[in-house]
């Protein structure tokens, strides 16, 4: 028994909503009865804690029983029994407090004060008493959708909070699984990289070895589910370009044009590796004297825009190209950050241009 009041904590903060919930309901009924009938407000005080004091106290109790004992696809025989246990004792309880308050009124429901026999003209007295038990069954019929409404409101928010729950997680699988493909596949080719200059230009590929040291630790620290600022997005990005560099000499020149107010701004982690290396391998390198990748941010309104665009062979028919695993996985990526706010755009015409627009917003 004792532990279905622990954790502490969590059911004092339910009370205080509960009693601040419960209390603006007994104004606003006050308020309208005061307003309607005169009555004195000593008398609407009295209404109040006679019909809504019980229920700012067991609403969180009843919140933390229907948490405890959710009624899903598991156990919801034996929950439901122990609801409708629970609800029948919770209801019984409050009957009896209102007949303590009010044990010679009209009815423990309602207060002699408020009453429709003071609102409305002196109806006939039946010619017969009310069957016994038939206060107990009115009253019910008021308090029982109130128990029904609380027991309805903790299931919709838990299985909304579940399904949310579900929908993180496979958020969160789906950018792991784009992780084991960004990680490899950049690996790789930049191995390839290093094996194309070690009998060429053993002293070049000494050097990327030592930048590939220095990218790989970045690389691999940064989780593609993650968020981080632009300017180490940047950083990323000119030391794989400074690796390119080395193997293509003068064939592939870069240049970053980054408004200064866009530094701080949140972006995902590896967002524009993918689509740097497209530029040059589907455009720099099939083109005998090379081109220029140039890498531009700006802020416009509440988006960053990002652009990569370069000076190659360009594509001749958007609609035919088959996207690989750089473009498809940097959508995928987006719609996992920001569904459909964000979004990626290829234009090609001498060179290939792709925008990314996405919201802007700073890491917490």
């Amino acid at each position: 028994m004792i532990s279905f009041f622990r954790p502490i904590r969590p059911l004092l903060y339910g009370w205080f909503l509960s009693f601040a919930g419960w209390g603006l309901v007994a104004f606003v009924l006050g308020l309208n009865f005061v307003s309607r009938t005169g009555i004195p407000w000593t008398h609407a005080l009295h209404a109040a804690i006679r019909d809504q004091l019980p229920w700012a106290i067991l609403t969180p109790l009843i919140f933390r029983f229907s948490v405890r004992h959710l009624i899903d696809h598991t156990n919801w025989k034996r929950n439901l029994a122990l609801h409708l246990m629970i609800g029948m004792v919770v209801i019984w309880g409050i009957h009896q407090w209102k007949v303590f308050i009010d044990p010679a009124g009209p009815g423990p429901h309602r207060p002699p004060a408020i009453s429709a026999r003071d609102l409305d003209p002196p109806a006939p007295r039946p010619l017969l008493p009310p069957p016994p038990g038939w206060d107990f069954f009115h009253f019910a019929s008021v308090e029982i959708p109130i128990y029904l409404v609380i027991i309805s409101a903790v299931h919709t928010l838990h299985f909304y909070w579940r399904a949310e729950m579900r929908s993180g997680q496979l958020a969160r699988a789906r950018l792991q699984a784009m992780q084991m493909q960004i990680h490899p596949h950049f690996l790789l080719n930049t191995l390839n990289t290093i094996a194309g200059l070690v009998h060429r230009a053993p002293d070049k590929a000494e050097t990327v070895v030592q930048m590939l040291g220095d990218l790989l630790h970045v690389s691999l620290r940064a989780n593609p589910g993650s968020e981080i600022p632009l300017e180490r997005e940047v950083d990323f990005i000119e030391k794989y370009l400074a690796i390119m560099q080395v193997r293509f000499d003068d064939r592939v020149r870069y240049e970053f044009e980054i408004a200064p107010d866009t530094f701080a701004a949140s972006v995902p982690a590896l967002l524009l590796q993918p689509i740097v290396e497209n530029a040059i391998k589907h455009g720099l390198e099939l083109k005998p004297q090379g081109g220029k990748v140039t890498i531009q941010a700006q802020r416009k309104m509440d988006f960053l825009h990002l652009q990569v665009s370069d000076t190659g062979v360009g594509i001749g028919n958007l609609e035919s190209v088959v996207e690989g695993i750089g473009l498809t996985s940097t959508r995928a990526r987006l719609q996992e950050f920001y569904g459909d706010a964000a979004s990626l755009d290829i234009v090609s015409d001498a060179g290939t241009i792709v925008s990314i627009a996405i919201p802007f917003r700073l890491l917490a």
